[in-house]
């Protein structure tokens, strides 16, 4: 008896040295059993670490509602600085590295920090061949989209209470003229207009503009496409032109706007519109862009062209993604047709 007492603390000894330095790693509900069940906790131990080396059993599951889902492109991971390589590298191409255990963390951390950030990185890895791996990134996109819609929902449905209360009536179309005035009068931005519809409070533009923000940034994750893609589309339209019924003079809503209508295929008196925007914000790189994106839908060669020049004649200024853009489109329309 007193043998058999004796090797089950010698093993204890043992296991807690190994937990000690770090050798083992194992669940603390499995601690327990390992010192008041002689031999069959540590036995237990055993199969645990066999099943943990074939790679069949995994310590924790992340349910997508546990998920906190809450702007970056990349996020950078710190290496031992030296002669031969730079201190960071881009999350893709860390992605990209052949092994598991570096994915798995590296998904454990976006999931730790703002997941909606990196829904490209995480569509790569919800088709990895790595099931742990996959699941982690499918859940997580399912969290992410789950959560856009949820905050959309309920501010649609703050906002239609306060349109009920306040029997506030929504513009059916932009007031393009009122906005011509408004540019031809030089009349400082962000005015508030009163003639169409009656001003709501500005908590309820508070909410419209939350609501314009987070759609604009669903529209853009990638996580939706097609007909709901196309059905989020015609919402941020009308939140938009709701918008624009009340603030006359406002550079985003104004672009994003006539983005969105370009997209869709929606031209009517979209070049006077553009040419006011241009003639309000003429040293802005996007209402080129803008302009840009109208000329390519219609196939306007000479209209590309005559950009690309004005871009170059006023020297506007252009920031990372205006080079990019520039050098995209000058590439296009540099030798004449």
């Amino acid at each position: 008896m007193i043998l058999f007492i004796l090797g089950h603390m010698v093993i204890c000894i043992i296991v807690a040295v190994l937990l000690k330095l770090d050798i083992v790693k194992t669940r603390e509900h499995l601690m327990p059993f390992v010192i008041l069940v002689p031999y069959v906790g540590a036995l237990l131990l055993l199969v645990e670490q066999w099943l943990q080396k074939r790679k069949i059993y995994s310590t924790r599951e992340t349910g997508y509602e546990k998920l906190e889902v809450d702007d970056i492109r990349f996020k950078k991971i710190v290496l031992p600085v030296s002669e031969e390589n730079s201190d960071v590298i881009p999350l893709e191409e860390a992605m990209e590295m052949n092994g598991s255990e570096t994915r798995r963390s590296l998904i454990m951390d976006i999931l730790r920090g703002k997941p909606e950030d990196y829904v490209s990185v995480l569509e790569s890895a919800s088709l990895s061949s790595d099931t742990e791996l996959s699941h982690y990134a499918t859940t997580s996109m399912i969290a992410i989209q789950t959560n856009y819609e949820s905050k959309l929902g309920e501010l649609e449905v703050r906002m239609k209470e306060i349109r009920g209360l306040d029997d506030i009536a929504p513009a059916k179309e932009v007031d393009i003229d009122e906005f011509e005035k408004s540019v031809n009068e030089k009349e400082n931005t962000v005015e508030l207009v009163t003639k169409n519809v009656d001003m709501p409070s500005k908590g309820y533009i508070k909410l419209l503009d939350e609501y314009i923000t987070i759609i604009d940034k669903y529209m853009a994750s990638g996580l939706i496409s097609g007909a709901i893609y196309e059905i989020y589309q015609e919402k941020f339209d009308d939140a938009l032109v709701e918008m624009l019924g009340y603030i006359k003079d406002n550079k985003r809503y104004w672009l994003m706007f006539v983005t969105n209508r370009i997209e869709a295929g929606r031209l009517k008196s979209m070049d006077k519109l553009l040419e006011l925007i241009r003639s309000s914000w003429p040293d802005d790189e996007k209402c080129y862009m803008a302009y840009m994106a109208y000329a390519h839908k219609t196939s306007n060669d000479e209209l590309a062209r005559e950009i690309i020049e004005t871009v170059e004649e006023k020297d506007i200024y252009l920031s990372k993604a205006g080079k990019a853009w520039y050098n995209f489109w000058k590439g296009e329309y540099e030798n004449p047709f």
